[in-house]
Formats: structure tokens, C-alpha cells, sequence
């Protein structure tokens, strides 16, 4: 009858302490930004309910920054207060092993997971590409410029295309362009130079189009007056699309780039570094949750600060190892999966070697 009891306890009280330090960091995180972009809010004469919805924009990428801090300084102040009130002692000699009474600690690390990868993906990114349009729109108050035609374009499309176009109107009308094609060896198999191409809608209808193809035996030409250039996905808008940075891209989206630009051999150890991120840094929750439990449960004196205060220190110890080795392999020092594991793997070991010692 005890473990239901307890790990209610246990639930309540952790879940309760990380919300309140959650609360608190951001608060002092948004603090520190308003004062660092005050200068720009009164340039532009904001008022306090855009300021409001500007930070709304940014709280999701504060939370998923700030969780994992505000779970081990929770991890210290529930488990830290039973070790100093003598209530962890008592559950030991009643024949509770610590592993046991850590189990509700590591199931919320577990669900800080999940919650940390959805949060990146549906909620962090999509509000960061949305404050751009905000910020232009409702702070700086400028015109929404709708470019209307562009003028050399380069623009790598779908199965190996290559696109060089000379001028392209939104309305559908492409000026001179050159279309190479691939092959899996990033060799070209085929050229198509146009005079222009016309959208109707739902194909490209390209015009004075020479087709030259190349092949061990040689190279073949023809000219055709008209051609339904079929192989063609793309619509006029998506031209004008503008590219997002690998950091700003959902994971499908940095997925199909990084496959992309590997079939025509563009290096992507940056895009690649960005996309194991976002699977290391969702175990980040546990991991301090891991490392927080034996230490917590060793604090005999200094109280609450110095388990406050060591909570920090190993966030922000972390975190700096993860821009370190995040570093390391976009300049090619690393694999991209090591770059981004490696301090995962390196703090893990830390608590699992305390988690031991301190069991026995």
C-alpha cells in the first residue's frame, strides 16, 4: 500500500516544484530579453499588448531551453528535502531500494521526452517562423512586398533536377532557362535549354527547347518547338519560396532537404547536425534527472541553495557541451551523430556511475 502512496507523493511534488522553477527561469529569461529589446519596442512605438503577443511567439523555444533546468533544480528540491528531513532514511530501513523510490523521477524524465521533441517540432518552430511575419507586420508596421518576378534563379528541384532560370513572373511565365538532370552519381544525363515556358495551370509548356542527352556513347541533340516539360513538379510559387535555415525546418522538412542535397552531392553536415539535435537534445530532461537524484540524495548540509545551485551548474555544464561538440561536427571534427551524442552518452555514464555508488 506504501508505493501507490509514495509515488503519488512523489508525483505531485515533482511536478509541482518544476513547474514553479519553469515559471520562475522564463520569467527571468523574458526579464532579460525585454530589457535587451527595449530599444527596438520603443523605436517603433509598441504597445504593451504586441510586446504580450511577441513573447507568446518565443515562450515555446523558452520552455523547451529552460525544462531540463527546471527539472533537476525540481529534482533537488523533493529529493534533497527528504534526504535533510530524514524521511529517505526511514523508507531505506522499511526495505525500499533507491531505484524504487526514484522510479516517478525517471518516468516524468521519460515523458519530458516526448514532450520536448513534439514541442520542438508543432510548436517552437512554426511560432519562430510566424514572428517574422508579426514582427513585420504588427510592430514595424511595413507593407507586405509580394515579389511579383524574379531574375537568376538557381533552385535544385525534385528527382536530381537542377533549375537555372533566367527570369521567372509569378503569374506563371518562365524566361530563359537551362534544367539539368543528374544522375546517381552526380553526373549530368540530361540538359533541356529553353527560351521560356508557360504555366497553364497544371504543366510546364516550355518552348524552343533543346534536349541534349549524354551517355557513354556520346552525346545526343534534339530541338523541339514545343515541349510539356512533364518532369517539372514544381508551380510558380514555389520558386519564390523562401528557404528556411536547417534550424528553422520541421524534421520532415529537414529530412527531405538533407536527401535532396545528398543526391546531387552537396555536403550537409550542418543540416545533418541539426537533424541528430533534435533527437539528442529531447534526452536532455532525463539525463539531469539522472544525474540530480544521487547527488540530491547525498546533500547533508548547505540545504536548498547549494542543491539550487549545482542544479545550474550541471544544466549549464551540459548545455555547453552540446555547443561545443555541436561545433566540432559542423566543422567536420566529428560525425554528426557523434558530435551531437557524445555529451549525451558522457553525462548519462556520470549518473549512472553516482546512480551505483550511491546504492551502494
Amino acid at each position: 500500500m506504501i508505493f501507490p502512496i509514495l509515488d503519488r507523493f512523489l508525483y505531485k511534488e515533482i511536478v509541482k516544484f518544476t513547474f514553479l522553477a519553469l515559471a520562475s527561469v522564463v520569467t527571468i529569461y523574458i526579464l532579460i530579453d525585454v530589457f535587451e529589446e527595449i530599444d527596438y519596442f520603443l523605436n517603433y512605438h509598441t504597445g504593451l499588448p504586441l510586446i504580450f503577443l511577441y513573447y507568446l511567439h518565443i515562450l515555446p523555444e523558452a520552455i523547451n531551453l529552460l525544462l531540463p533546468a527546471s527539472l533537476i533544480l525540481a529534482t533537488f528540491m523533493v529529493y534533497g528535502r527528504m534526504t535533510r528531513s530524514g524521511e529517505l532514511v526511514a523508507l531505506r530501513s522499511s526495505g525500499i531500494t533507491l531505484f524504487r523510490i526514484f522510479q516517478p523521477a525517471i518516468l516524468i524524465g521519460f515523458i519530458s521526452i516526448f514532450f520536448l521533441f513534439w514541442s520542438k517540432d508543432f510548436l517552437e518552430i512554426p511560432l519562430k517562423r510566424k514572428l517574422r511575419q508579426f514582427q513585420r507586420e504588427k510592430i514595424e508596421k511595413k507593407e507586405i512586398f509580394r515579389e511579383e518576378r524574379r531574375r537568376d534563379i538557381y533552385y535544385i528541384g525534385e528527382d536530381n533536377y537542377i533549375f537555372y532560370i533566367k527570369e521567372l513572373e509569378r503569374k506563371g511565365r518562365m524566361g530563359r532557362f537551362t534544367i539539368s538532370h543528374l544522375d546517381e552519381k552526380q553526373k549530368v544525363r540530361e540538359r533541356y535549354d529553353g527560351d521560356g515556358a508557360i504555366w497553364n495551370g497544371k504543366i510546364w509548356l516550355g518552348k524552343e527547347v533543346f534536349i541534349r542527352r549524354f551517355s557513354q556513347e556520346g552525346e545526343s541533340l534534339e530541338r523541339r518547338d514545343t515541349l510539356s516539360l512533364l518532369f517539372i513538379k514544381e508551380k510558380p510559387e514555389d520558386f519564390f519560396r523562401e528557404i528556411e535555415s536547417s534550424e528553422e525546418m520541421r524534421l520532415k522538412e529537414l529530412i527531405v532537404y538533407i536527401n535532396k542535397m545528398r543526391k546531387i552531392g552537396y555536403a550537409t553536415d550542418q543540416e545533418e547536425v541539426n537533424y541528430h539535435l533534435r533527437f539528442s537534445q529531447a534526452f536532455i530532461g532525463l539525463i539531469v534527472i539522472l544525474l540530480g537524484l544521487p547527488l540530491a540524495v547525498r546533500l547533508r548540509r548547505g540545504g536548498v541553495t547549494l542543491g539550487l545551485g549545482l542544479g545550474l551548474l550541471f544544466s549549464f555544464l551540459f548545455w555547453g557541451m552540446i555547443q561545443i561538440f555541436r561545433a566540432m561536427g559542423e566543422a567536420r571534427l566529428l560525425s554528426p551523430f557523434l558530435s551531437t551524442f557524445l555529451p549525451d552518452f558522457i553525462f548519462l555514464l556520470l549518473a549512472l556511475f553516482l546512480m551505483l555508488r550511491t546504492e551502494r
